[in-house]
């Protein structure tokens, strides 16, 4: 069952992609909370979004728990 007050952070994905700022970003939210969401870009193809997803989790020594649609879900290690 889903909570209706969801306090898991979320961040987006602009147009700029994974900049240096957005990573830094990513592990500070990382760091305070277990699980961050991330909206991947929607005019992306499936495959480029996983993709992007997994260098994400590379990028803040994270795991990708899940990948659903435009989100995926990042986990502390």
């Amino acid at each position: 069952m889903r909570k209706k007050d969801d306090d898991t952070p979320i961040l987006r994905i602009g147009k700029n992609g994974l900049t240096p700022e957005f990573v830094a970003e990513a592990k500070e939210q990382l760091k305070r909370m277990k699980v961050l969401k991330v909206k991947l870009p929607r005019g992306l193809e499936q495959e480029e979004r996983k993709a992007l997803a997994e260098e994400l989790a590379e990028r803040t020594r994270s795991i990708l728990a899940d990948r659903r649609g435009n989100t995926a879900i990042l986990r502390r290690r």
